[in-house]
């Protein structure tokens, strides 16, 4: 849903909704990962940021990450 405009009464419930939802997308994931999109504004705004981390096979930030998880692990 797109964020109402200030004056609209049903701005109340969105800004609840998005932090409930957001707050559910963090709460999923490592604190590690999770930390750097936690002020972002809006579901949509952390949404897109993981997906644009997270969701390319060649991404270097993920072969990275899983690099260091390897290594951590041994």
């Amino acid at each position: 849903m797109k964020k109402p405009e200030e004056d609209d009464k049903r701005l109340g419930i969105w800004r609840f909704e998005n932090c409930m939802i957001i707050a559910g997308l963090l709460n999923s994931t490592e604190p590690s990962i999770g930390k750097p999109y936690l002020f972002l504004p809006t579901t949509k705004d952390v949404w897109e940021a993981v997906r644009k981390t997270y969701s390319d096979v060649d991404n270097f930030s993920q072969i990275y990450e899983l690099k260091t998880k390897l290594w951590r692990a041994r």
